[in-house]
């Protein structure tokens, strides 16, 4: 299985050269919608019918005796209430006057392993036809036929003319993707501080992910000790990679751990993909439903300033922070949920409140009218009443502040209580479950299977 397959998309909408996929630049915001990334996808040649040709663009079409076809799967895991309507979408980079139909294939095949001789056979008629497309597009096909929950689909692109037509794989700019519109409110849920090969406890929180639909996001220090590309292989990967397709993820400080400072986060980026918006500094927005969420990078806050002068340091005219500015000056009007690897303000005993890392970013959370900020980094769940850019308590317009560092690696207790901490566990692992409601939101803390705490409850935008 690649390492590098990307995740989850939701009707993304970001300023930059952000996640150049689908939709950051040119969809609007749907609601209750979820998007998954392939698994995996290739394309196969009648001219080379021993050939694989995985990793080199998906094309259809083409002359007597010299057809392609391409191949995509895609793993939905749970899906809530049911699928009302799923499209499959793919991007163009070389159009043509007569593109490929969709038909279902079975499933069992292998990325690297399937050639044009071995290529999984057609299930059913024809799904739809996109007929001429532009290059430089996106293609939606109209798969609900098939597409009714969970599971595996498998879909083949083919076509009967000569025209050739050339679409990204999940390695281009523009990975292929299957959006599922839901019957619920939008979901988001996650933790941070997951994975290590010292314990099984992030087994536990992987395991609460299969019976929750929606969107995975994390908040940094995915994996331990050093966010290597052998770290995530060995211990990300069998347990939350699980849910890959569907992650919208944020690094940590471990995954900016050792090496050579200009190689920092690059397990991270290796195995998230384009998702993890690498080329943009690694943090990007995206809307989910009415809401507006945005996946910040503190893991970049750290670093040796004298091996590299240039690294970023979270501060006021970062550029992170400029574009944070700046994205939430362009949606003001929704709903925002924003999350990071460092709290701003925390009990732990370990860290504790974060000034140098948060603080400028909390100050344009407040300033933008933020809801909620969620991090990790203390190894406990700590809930926090809305707090104004001094910590003060504010109800009218505040931040609430939820540190989630529950996902697995290991538990720490707390130090000296934070005056608007309202609810603290350090004594169970879990994930952190937000229904995005169209001008409020729920919240509920799920734990392992019988650790017994929970916290819950609700509120309204601003």
């Amino acid at each position: 299985m690649k390492l590098a397959v990307p995740a989850l998309v939701i009707s993304v909408a970001v300023a930059a050269a952000v996640l150049a996929f689908a939709w950051p630049f040119d969809s609007p915001a749907r609601a209750n919608e979820v998007g998954y990334l392939t698994e995996v996808d290739l394309r196969v040649e009648e001219s080379n019918p021993g050939e694989n040709f995985a990793g080199r663009g998906l094309w259809t079409g083409g002359s007597a005796s010299n057809r392609k076809e391409s191949y995509l799967r895609f793993r939905l895991g749970a899906v809530g209430e049911g699928v009302r309507s799923a499209k499959l979408r793919v991007y163009a980079y070389d159009g043509t006057a007569d593109a490929p139909a969709v038909f279902e294939t079975a499933d069992g095949w292998s990325e690297y392993g399937t050639t044009w001789s071995n290529r999984p056979r057609v299930v059913g008629p024809e799904i739809d036809d996109a007929g001429a497309v532009a290059s430089g597009s996106w293609v939606e096909y109209d798969v609900s036929a098939v597409v009714d929950g969970g599971g595996t689909y498998s879909f083949s692109l083919r076509s009967g003319s000569a025209n050739l037509a050339k679409f990204d794989a999940w390695e281009g700019h523009h990975q292929p993707e299957l959006v599922v519109a839901l019957g619920d409110d939008p979901v988001l849920v996650g933790a941070g501080d997951m994975a290590s090969g010292e314990n099984d406890s992030v087994e536990g929180t992987a395991d609460l992910l299969d019976n929750i639909a929606g969107t995975v996001f994390t908040v940094g220090d995915n994996v331990y000790e050093s966010g290597s590309t052998e770290d995530f292989a060995n211990y990300y990967e069998p347990t939350w990679g699980r849910h890959r397709a569907r992650t919208k993820p944020s690094p940590g400080n471990h995954e900016y751990v050792g090496g050579d400072p200009q190689q920092f986060g690059a397990g991270y980026f290796e195995y998230f993909g384009a998702v993890a918006a690498e080329d943009a500094g690694g943090y990007y927005s995206y809307d989910l439903g009415g809401w507006h969420v945005i996946s910040l990078n503190t893991g970049h806050c750290y670093g040796d300033p004298e091996a590299d002068g240039s690294l970023p340091r979270c501060g006021p005219g970062d550029p992170m922070i400029d574009w944070l500015e700046r994205d939430l000056a362009a949606n003001e009007a929704r709903c925002t949920l924003a999350y990071f690897h460092h709290p701003r303000w925390s009990s732990g005993v370990e860290h504790g409140n974060d000034p140098a890392s948060a603080g400028a970013i909390w100050d344009a959370l407040y300033a933008g009218g933020v809801e909620v900020a969620v991090s990790g980094h203390d190894h406990s769940y700590e809930r926090f009443a809305p707090q104004d850019a001094e910590g003060n308590r504010d109800e009218g317009g505040g931040v609430r502040q939820f540190v989630v560092g529950t996902g697995g690696r290991s538990l720490r207790g707390f130090g000296e209580i934070e005056e608007n901490s309202e609810v603290r566990s350090s004594a169970v692992y879990g994930v952190i479950k937000f229904t995005l409601k169209p001008r409020g939101y729920e919240w509920e803390f799920v734990p392992v299977e019988d650790e017994g705490f929970t916290d819950a409850g609700s509120d309204s935008c601003h």
